[in-house]
């Protein structure tokens, strides 16, 4: 499940998992930002580990170029995307023609990602084709 980081005004570290509620954050005894970058310098990475796992962002075919990802998706559209959820995990990207695509096969991830918020919003946008 995936963790957000935020630090209360009070500047109390907190975290609470995505999906529930802002007011379930929970307290925990972690470094302060100041306190972890003094002791690294600016080109150390610093990680993130949800599970024991590490956080990256979404894997998927290379593909051709030009067409990308196209040919490791079509024909067989259903077969290939269960193969590579099988192969890259839950969450998948695709460059097809140019677009790039997040899939996921999880109901979990979807209600996450979907939900109404500051990172998503269900209003309808105009797009144009080609200028048309």
């Amino acid at each position: 499940m995936p963790i957000h980081i935020g630090i209360s005004p009070n500047l109390n570290p907190s975290f609470y998992l995505i999906g529930d509620d802002i007011s379930t954050a929970h307290n925990e005894e972690i470094s302060t930002v100041e306190e972890i970058l003094s002791k690294s310098s600016s080109t150390t990475p610093i990680g993130l580990r949800v599970d024991g796992q590490a956080v990256q962002s979404p894997q998927g075919p290379d593909g051709l170029p030009l067409v990308r990802s196209f040919y490791e998706i079509f024909p067989d559209h259903l077969g290939n995307h269960y193969r590579l959820f099988q192969k890259y995990g839950h969450v998948i990207k695709t460059t097809n023609m140019g677009k790039i695509t997040y899939l996921t096969d999880s109901p979990e991830v979807a209600a996450v990602s979907l939900a109404e918020s500051a990172y998503m919003t269900k209003r309808s946008t105009r797009i144009s084709f080609f200028g048309v």
